[in-house]
C-alpha cells in the first residue's frame, strides 16, 4: 500500500544494479541503499544480524536525518525471511525492501507483505 519514494525509486535502481553486476561473482544475499550510495552489502551474515550491524553505520552527509527512515533494502531470496529478521526490520530505519531474484512467491513473501503493512513499509518485486 505504501509507495516508494522518487529519492527510493533511484535507491533501488542502484540496488538492483548492484546486484546485478556482481551476480555470478559472489552470492550477496542483500544490500542496503541510501542517497543513491550503497551502505552495506550482506555476503554471508545471518539477515537479523545484517540489518542490526548497519543500524549505526551513517553515510557522509546524513547525520540530519539518523533516525529517519530512509533505507532501502535489496534482498536476492524471499527465503532469507525469518521472524528475526522481521523484528529486526522493525526497529530499523529501512523504508522499504525490494525482492530480487529466485523464490520470491512463496510463503515468506506474503508473511512479509503483511508486516511490511503493519509497519508502513512497501515491498517491491522484479519478478
Amino acid at each position: 500500500h505504501i509507495r516508494p519514494t522518487t529519492q527510493a525509486k533511484r535507491d533501488i535502481a542502484k540496488g538492483m544494479l548492484l546486484l546485478h553486476l556482481i551476480k555470478g561473482k559472489i552470492v550477496v544475499r542483500a544490500a542496503i541503499v541510501v542517497r543513491e550510495n550503497v551502505l552495506a552489502i550482506n555476503v554471508n551474515e545471518p539477515m537479523h544480524e545484517f540489518i542490526a550491524r548497519t543500524e549505526n553505520i551513517a553515510q557522509w552527509g546524513d547525520r540530519r536525518e539518523k533516525n529517519k527512515r530512509n533505507r532501502i533494502l535489496v534482498i536476492n531470496s524471499a527465503n532469507n525471511i525469518s521472524p528475526e529478521f522481521l523484528q529486526a526490520l522493525s526497529k530499523s530505519k529501512i523504508a522499504g525492501m525490494v525482492l530480487s531474484g529466485q523464490g520470491n512467491e512463496s510463503e515468506a513473501t506474503s508473511l512479509l507483505a503483511e508486516f511490511a503493512n503493519r509497519q508502513q513499509l512497501f515491498v517491491l518485486s522484479d519478478a
